[in-house]
């Protein structure tokens, strides 16, 4: 099976580019769904400012831009075939087995596709399901409070945060883009190339018309591709991207965390764009959502990778682990995903030792769970703090466990 090769480009002009060769590899379950032909901008879409890399077929696709700074930029100490900054992969692990740091792990969520492929997997868990049927939510919110504001705003640059796997961008990413109107862009922003790879792909369909752009990046750390056409902006995360912060099981819940990174994002938004997002209100039996085996791959899938690319020496059996979800309730509003050790290991990271006793717990992620009074308080301080404002009240799933406010800067 052949490969298309797509040109990673430093969207901020360094001048630096890589080949990276791609390969569409839809999960067995969504075979049907995934085999469609890769994406072709329309006419219109063509005539955008962003620069196209001609394939050998004769058609055009967008670039995968790798903004400079932060992790897909291709400095420091480069990278292997799925880490990109090997010190900063290596500074990251050595924090979590010296529990200087926890629930960091997640911009290597979806390195591979076999930790795609074991996400997508554990997506099927019934438990979950409240999380991956939050569409007629999207859907909603769409149509009924962002289409009314855009609807006379010409056409609009779309940017996502995470879209994580391909059936989520079938489920939640192509029905919101799709019913907030005439999106010209699309910027698909993610440290996975797994990822922004295959949103073209698996988007298409819902979106003829609309260029997308792959966006290699830390999306917290990044700036925008440059280039990028005038317009009204939407920012949106769905799943529960915005609970994956990083914190101790013992801490409260981050407050000061959540707004620091809104107003990350409002800072690569005009007056007037919105930014939108999804979050997981629900505070009952969420260490149950969570009890799936396909997650002790995927964490361990994770802990390969690091094996292979990173400076590591002795004995770290990555398969020496298991996945054991624990909930924190109130004030830490956490289920912390953890990778307990089944043995005892002693391993050295970049020259560090590192001593591993079986029954250590460590959490490569976390799920913050935020109750939809906790997020209204937050919203009144943004308001008086920045000016960003809800457009409307947050409205929520039938089981009021999912939520999906509309925020706006005046």
């Amino acid at each position: 099976m052949g490969g298309t090769a797509k040109k990673i480009v430093d969207a901020a002009g360094s001048g630096k580019e890589a080949t990276l060769m791609f390969r569409h590899r839809p999960s067995a379950r969504n075979k049907a769904d995934d085999r469609g032909t890769p994406a072709t901008p329309s006419a219109r879409a063509r005539d955008s400012k962003l620069a196209l890399v001609k394939k050998p077929s004769g058609k055009t696709s967008s670039p995968v831009t790798s903004n400079k700074g932060g992790n897909g930029s291709g400095d420091g100490s480069g990278g292997g075939r799925f880490i990109t900054d090997i010190d900063a992969a290596a500074k990251d692990l050595t924090a979590l087995f010296t529990r200087k740091a926890a629930g960091h792990l997640i911009q290597y969520m979806y390195m591979t596709p076999q930790a795609l492929a074991s996400w997508s997997e554990f997506m099927l868990h019934p438990e979950y399901a409240y999380v991956t049927r939050e569409k007629s939510l999207i859907t909603q919110v769409a149509k009924q409070d962002i289409f009314p504001e855009v609807q006379y705003s010409g056409r609009l640059v779309g940017i996502e945060n995470g879209p994580g796997t391909d059936s989520a961008m079938q489920k939640k990413s192509g029905p919101f883009w799709s019913g907030i109107g005439d999106v010209g862009t699309l910027v698909a922003r993610d440290q996975s190339a797994t990822v922004v790879l295959n949103a073209p792909e698996v988007l298409h369909r819902r979106l003829p018309n609309t260029l997308i752009v792959p966006n290699k990046v830390d999306f917290l750390k990044a700036s925008l591709p440059k280039g990028l056409p005038e317009g009204r902006r939407v920012m949106a995360e769905f799943g529960i991207t915005r609970g994956n912060m990083q914190g101790f099981a013992d801490d409260n819940f981050p407050v000061k965390l959540f707004k620091r990174d809104l107003k990350t994002h409002f800072k690569l938004l005009n007056p007037g764009d919105l930014y939108t997002f999804t979050f997981d209100a629900n505070q009952t039996d969420v260490d149950k959502v969570y009890d799936s085996p396909h997650l002790t791959e995927w964490g361990r899938e994770m802990f390969r990778v690091m094996k292979e690319e990173l400076p590591i020496e002795g004995d770290f059996d990555p398969n020496g682990f298991v996945f054991v979800p624990r909930w924190h309730a109130e004030p830490h509003h956490v289920n912390t995903n953890n990778m307990v050790a089944t043995r005892s290991m002693e391993f050295a990271i970049a020259g560090e030792a590192i001593r591993v006793e079986k029954g250590d717990e460590f959490a490569i992620t976390n799920s913050y769970k935020m109750p939809l009074e906790m997020f209204e308080g937050i919203a009144e301080e943004l308001k008086d703090e920045e000016g960003i404002e809800l457009l409307t009240a947050a409205r929520q799933d039938r089981q009021r466990k999912m939520t999906m406010p509309v925020l706006i800067q005046r």
